[in-house]
């Protein structure tokens, strides 16, 4: 008789954490003092002590989503947190990648032209034809540029919508 019971009190237990884990998200598990983050200058910053957990760069881009989910005693953050360091990861990598291939497309035309200049070549319309192909390389720099205020938008609504949901 006390088998059953002990079954039924068991799958009550592992029921109700299953559920306090679903609704954990937007709970606390450290403070805000603890797990805020904040951006200064390029580096991103948690908690009061200012501890750097990423950098914003060119080259090497932080994942957000980490940083904002469940880690390392941090409690999941609510459903828009997640959502926009979601649109964060996806769209500043792609932007700084488009940016520098737009840099790279638009640079070849162009030392192309200035080293035909440099070897005493007047300019012609061949090399007219140069500066145009430079267009497809500043559009992707456009583009990317574009990617990368998206991105950051975003992430300044995810810390935004992390630290809301931090005890204080």
């Amino acid at each position: 008789m006390r088998l059953p019971v002990v079954l039924v009190l068991l799958a009550v237990l592992v029921d109700s954490n299953s559920t306090q884990a679903q609704e954990g998200v937007g709970t606390t598990i450290c403070s805000y003092d603890e797990c805020a983050l904040r951006q200064e200058g390029q580096l991103l910053i948690r908690g009061s002590r200012g501890t750097p957990v990423g950098k914003l760069g060119a080259i090497k881009v932080p994942r957000l989503v980490p940083l904002i989910g469940d880690r390392a005693g941090v409690a999941p953050s609510a459903d828009s947190a997640l959502a926009y360091a979601r649109v964060f990861d996806r769209e500043y990598p792609r932007g700084i990648a488009i940016g520098w291939t737009g840099t790279i497309a638009a640079a070849i035309p162009l030392a192309i032209v200035y080293r035909r200049l440099e070897d005493g070549a007047g300019a012609d319309a061949a090399d007219w034809g140069w500066v145009a192909a430079t267009v497809p390389g500043l559009a992707l720099q456009y583009w990317g540029a574009r990617k990368v205020q998206r991105a950051r938008s975003a992430l300044g609504k995810a810390i935004w919508w992390h630290n809301r949901d931090l005890a204080r």
